[in-house]
């Protein structure tokens, strides 16, 4: 646990069940409440331009009668003099109501805007904190979940609104630099190197960084920064320490971790609460602040709190619930974003794999079941074309009844997968899965649950080598998202399957002698110390035959090398026409050759040397128009472990009894030659004998 605390923290588990904290109402309610102020203030206004209007009319109508019907008395000097001024008064009064309300409602609008904006902020820092969220497929409501007890925890502490929307913030966004990580380092299931390890502590500086020029109204950067910073001064980036750590950080890292202990990771299990709340209790003083860590806690054994945080607080170890968002579409784009990355981290996953090993078999098997995580199937098949044979074998199979298909035969250009791997075009979805099944299981198919089918071609710079092909035993026909992912996939199977050919042949020429196609003596080493190991092991026999093909020199001195070298095929076919499929024919240097024989005794090893020696003698080549000479080799025989225990000695024992034979060999051409009365000189004696056809 404690080689991994860099990552406490940097991811979670699942959505919880609510989207806002508790310290803020809803925008929707604040702005419904707006909505009621504004039309409440409207219907006031509309009163009072009523009462204004109707004073004004009763003005005017007054100056209007006293002028028209003069009243005989002494007041009506006093209102024809008063009443214009009324009326001016009141017509005054109205034009100014009037321009305080345009004043009132530009105000209003700027207010709903502004409000606009904070919503907007709102919804913008909340949805790029989900796309954060769903980059790692194990973090899935880790920020909501970080954000309410933080909040939580802040409050109880005591701080201000102000202190607590920045708190709020920063723990939305405090991942953000995580985007600057890649995902198979965020995935990864094993000990980060010290490589890997500083590359995850470089999101702190990243998210600071790409924060530093938004104008938040609070203090959020500072919190981000800091929030992997240790009470003791051990954290990152900059070592701060106690309370020279802003508070909030301290608050963020304590709800950081406490929720990654409870979520699962590649590299653990989900922790108990217990084990978790041990797990921070242990770290107090040290990597937290202790008082946020008893407030922690307090906030936690609250019955109103537990309710709240019931997704934190009674998991036990299990798995958190996802978040039934309300909004659908919301809900699509968040799927999408994570199974991109999904797609793009199993994608590596398999270019991984094909690079990392030359065993094809090994490749395929662990190819084929990282697809399953980016596409669903029940059966997936490789089919592979034969050196020799115009059908698809399947090479793999993987999945249900995957024993079933396993070497099966499929003619090219039959079915689903073999019409794919002629035509080098994918089949499209929607495919049953019977087209295949009829010609790989006969009647048998019609048993089969699987319903739909994906083929894709295998295809390198060489052509097409194969097929790739799921099936589906449910009710979900193959999509076109499915066949990109296939494609994607087919490619990197074609390429492991080029660059093992390429191993393949590399080795094969690395091990084999070019002139005959026999091993080489590289070869012949290794073989036969696996051969003496198992015949040790084994309590068995292992033989050795030793050749040297008599007179290569003369052959190349007088008909030329290019006989030398007929010479030299020729037995090397005579070689492999009288060994057996398991025995090793080894061109070892020059004229000289080895053949290893398991399992042979001393007795059977010498029958098949003169075997040999005789089907050699009576091998002719031609070495001019119409004029042919016989060939002849020596022969020496070694056996384990009766002559020797180790190759070298073997090898010794094996190449003096060859020339032993040799020698034999020539004593009996020089008296076969005096018998004629050939009374030619030594080196006249060992020109090859050349007959006429």
């Amino acid at each position: 646990m404690t080689d991994r605390v860099r990552q406490l923290g940097d991811s979670g588990g699942k959505v919880p069940d609510q989207t806002e904290p508790p310290v803020r109402q809803s925008s929707q309610a604040d702005g419904g409440a707006g909505a009621d102020a504004g039309r409440s203030s409207g219907k006031s206004v509309c009163w009072y331009r009523r009462a204004q209007g109707t004073l004004i009319a009763v003005g005017l109508a007054t100056t209007i009668a006293l002028a028209v019907f003069p009243i005989a008395s002494a007041a009506n000097s006093y209102l024809v003099a008063v009443a214009p001024a009324l009326t001016c008064i009141l017509v005054a009064l109205a034009v100014l109501t009037i321009l305080a309300e345009r004043k009132v409602e530009a105000l209003r609008s700027k207010l709903e805007y502004a409000e606009q904006l904070v919503e907007l902020n709102s919804s913008v820092i909340a949805s790029f904190a989900m796309a954060v969220d769903a980059k790692d497929q194990h973090t899935h409501g880790h920020t909501q979940r970080v954000r309410d007890l933080a909040v939580v925890i802040g409050r109880e502490m005591g701080l201000s609104e102000q202190q607590l929307e920045a708190l709020r913030m920063a723990a939305m966004l405090h991942d953000i630099g995580k985007l600057a990580v890649p995902d198979y380092i965020l995935s990864k299931p094993d000990q980060l190197s010290p490589e890997e390890m500083k590359k995850v502590q470089t999101h702190t500086l990243v998210g600071a960084a790409l924060l530093e020029s938004v104008k938040f109204p609070c203090p959020v950067v500072p919190i981000i920064r800091s929030h992997h910073e240790w009470y003791d001064g051990r954290g990152y980036p900059d070592g701060l320490s106690g309370e020279a750590i802003p508070l909030g950080a301290r608050i963020l890292a304590v709800a950081d971790v406490y929720d990654a202990l409870l979520s699962h990771r590649p590299y653990r299990p989900a922790m108990t609460v217990q084990e978790a709340m041990a797990f921070m209790r242990d770290r107090s003083g040290t990597q937290f602040d202790p008082k946020v860590v008893e407030t922690c806690f307090q906030v936690l054994s609250e019955k109103q709190v537990c309710n709240r945080f019931g997704f934190i607080f009674g998991t036990d170890g299990a798995l958190l619930a996802g978040d039934e968002s309300e909004d659908g579409t919301q809900l699509s784009v968040y799927t999408d974003i994570k199974q991109a990355h999904q797609e793009l981290l199993a994608l590596y996953e398999i270019v991984q794999s094909v690079s990392q090993s030359l065993d094809l078999g090994e490749i395929l098997e662990a190819v084929l079941a990282k697809t399953k995580r980016i596409v669903d199937y029940c059966t997936c098949l490789l089919f592979l074309t034969q050196n020799g044979s115009s059908d698809l074998v399947v090479d793999t199979a993987v999945g249900a009844h995957a024993e079933l298909f396993r070497g099966r035969r499929l003619p090219m250009g039959e079915g689903l997968s073999g019409a794919v791997a002629q035509s080098g075009k994918q089949s499209g979805p929607g495919k049953e899965a019977q087209e295949d099944l009829t010609h790989l299981l006969g009647p048998a198919a019609a048993q089969s649950p699987l319903r739909y089918a994906l083929s894709v071609p295998l295809t390198t710079e060489e052509g097409c080598t194969g097929a790739l092909t799921l099936y589906r035993a449910d009710d979900r026909p193959f999509d076109e998202n499915d066949a990109r992912l296939a494609s994607a996939v087919a490619r990197q199977i074609a390429i492991a399957i080029r660059n093992a050919g390429q191993f393949e042949r590399t080795k094969k020429s690395a091990l084999t002698d070019q002139l005959t196609g026999l091993a080489n003596a590289r070869y012949f080493f290794m073989h036969l110390e696996q051969e003496l190991n198992r015949a040790q092991r084994e309590q068995r026999t292992v033989s050795l035959i030793a050749v040297d093909l008599d007179g290569l020199k003369q052959i190349n001195d007088n008909f030329g090398h290019q006989q030398g070298d007929r010479a030299l095929q020729a037995i090397a076919e005579v070689f492999r026409r009288y060994v057996r499929n398991y025995d090793t024919v080894v061109r070892y240097a020059g004229d000289e050759f080895f053949i290893i024989l398991p399992d042979t005794t001393n007795q059977l090893a010498v029958e098949t040397a003169n075997r040999i020696k005789r089907a050699v003698r009576e091998t002719s080549l031609e070495v001019l128009p119409n004029q042919y000479i016989n060939l002849s080799a020596s022969f020496g025989v070694a056996t384990f472990p009766g002559d020797a225990r180790e190759a070298e000695t073997l090898i010794a024992v094996a190449d003096r009894a060859m020339y032993a034979d040799k020698r034999l060999n020539q004593q009996t051409a020089l008296l076969s030659a005096e018998r004629k009365g050939d009374r030619t000189d030594k080196q006249t004696s060992t020109r090859l004998p050349v007959r006429r056809s």
